[in-house]
């Protein structure tokens, strides 16, 4: 009845939360690469393999249920990437036992 009554208002309202959820949405993945990234420096600096067991339990602060597995595993690929270029970290380190197939 509201709807059929408001139907420009409704519209409004739906095109707000859309865009409302789109950008929490991107916060969420910004949010999700840089703990993606400290978790892999994390495990990087223990010597633990890049595996998903050891990389949530290094994942703090963020609640994965928002979250996809593709985005999961994109995060995770883009933050191994940064790692194995890194200037930053020991050289000398042997960090390709670190990955796992």
């Amino acid at each position: 009845m509201l709807e059929n009554a408001f139907k420009a208002e409704v519209e409004k309202v739906s095109i707000l939360y859309e865009k409302q959820k789109v950008s929490e949405s991107l916060k969420v993945k910004d949010r999700l690469q840089f703990e993606m990234n400290n978790a892999v420096r994390r495990c990087g600096a223990k010597e633990r393999l890049f595996d998903w067991v050891h990389i949530s339990a290094e994942l703090k602060d963020i609640d994965l249920s928002l979250v996809s597995p593709r985005d999961l595993d994109k995060a995770k690929s883009k933050a191994i990437e940064l790692y194995l270029g890194s200037k930053r970290r020991d050289q000398d380190r042997d960090v390709n036992k670190l990955l796992c197939d």
